[in-house]
Parts: structure tokens; C-alpha cells; sequence
């Protein structure tokens, strides 16, 4: 087929004048490509870390100060037996905390602070008293964590009698120091720790 003089196949075809007008201008065009935006940069947050600006979460490792306040709490409880007990004035002590094992952190999360521990303490008790009267012996409080809430108290368990001077003294010891007394003292004494440790971070 021949077209203004030219020559033309099925894969070159001429378009006529009135065809171009109806298709309009083909030829190919640069794209103008608009700058993107500059993304936002979000506002600093007080007590933020700069990768967490966001305040999504953020968690401090305070385990080495929790192991050795709580420590020192629990070493401090003791209980003294009332005047209407068979053992007047008979002191009950922690000798020894022997295992003291967790792990405790402070946690930002959306600006608000949660408090997170758990630990299991295994100690050695004595009770003494001025008469003469002497019991050692050994417990372990598994269950230190944060589902506990304050007065609440914390369960003891693998209570044991290592040596007693008197075996009468047994129905006295399960009364005042497994199940009230120095059981009671050991709660409070891990209270205030909670307490310290909120008090403190």
C-alpha cells in the first residue's frame, strides 16, 4: 500500500490527518515527578529514649538493685512471741537468705510506668528465747511477683524443722512463725519493698 508516496506494511500504518487530530498527540512525555514530603519528625518525649520517641515501650533491667534491697528487707524481719504465749519474749529471725533468684525491671509503656519482678527466696530462720529455748529451720517463698497486691501475702511452702530444743515446741512454731507471727513479718518486710521499689523508680 502506498501512502503519500510512501510505502507502508501492517506493522507501519500512516495515520491520516483527521485520525491524528481524533487521537491527539502521542508522543511520549517526560514525567514531571512532584518531591515527596519530608516525613515528620514525631516530638521529643520526656524520659523517652531517642529509638523510642514514639513512647511505645521502653524497659530498664533493675535486677542487680532489686536482689539486693529485697535482701536486705527480708533479712530485717523478725518477730518477737507475745507475753500470752508459751514462749514470752521469743524472738524468731532470718539467720540466712540462701537463694534469692528472678529478675526485676521498670517498664514505660505509652507514658505510663509499669513495674515488673519475680523472685523465689529460700532462707534459714532461729527462734530463741531468754528462757533457753532454741529452733532452727528453713522455708522458701516461691511466688514474689507483681500479681500479688499489697497485704495480700505471699505463700510459703518446704517449711521445715531442722533442730528443736523441745519438742513441745513444735505446735508453738507452726502457730507463730508457719502460719502467723514471723510468717506476717516476712509479708510486711516484702511490702515495704515493693513499696521502696516504686518509691524509687
Amino acid at each position: 500500500k502506498i501512502v503519500n508516496g510512501k510505502k507502508t506494511s501492517y506493522f507501519h500504518n500512516e495515520l491520516s490527518e483527521e485520525a491524528k487530530k481524533l487521537i491527539g498527540d502521542i508522543a511520549p512525555k517526560k514525567l514531571e515527578t512532584a518531591p515527596a514530603p519530608a516525613a515528620a519528625q514525631p516530638a521529643d518525649k520526656k524520659g523517652a529514649s531517642a529509638w523510642n520517641q514514639a513512647g511505645t515501650w521502653e524497659e530498664k533491667d533493675l535486677t542487680k538493685w532489686a536482689k539486693s534491697t529485697l535482701q536486705e528487707h527480708i533479712e530485717k524481719a523478725k518477730y518477737v512471741l507475745p507475753d500470752s504465749s508459751p514462749a514470752p519474749g521469743a524472738e524468731v529471725v532470718v539467720t540466712k537468705v540462701k537463694t534469692l533468684d528472678g529478675h526485676a525491671s521498670c517498664a514505660l509503656a505509652r507514658g505510663k510506668k509499669r513495674y515488673i519482678y519475680e523472685f523465689m527466696v529460700k532462707l534459714e530462720w532461729k527462734l530463741h528465747s531468754p528462757s533457753g529455748l532454741e529452733c532452727t529451720g528453713s522455708l522458701a517463698l516461691p511466688d514474689i511477683d507483681g500479681t500479688i497486691d499489697l497485704g495480700e501475702g505471699y505463700e510459703m511452702h518446704e517449711f521445715a524443722i531442722d533442730s528443736v530444743s523441745e519438742n513441745s515446741l513444735r505446735p508453738l512454731i507452726e502457730r507463730f512463725v508457719q502460719r502467723g507471727g514471723f510468717h506476717e513479718s516476712l509479708n510486711n518486710a516484702i511490702d515495704d519493698w515493693v513499696r521502696l521499689f516504686k518509691k524509687e523508680h
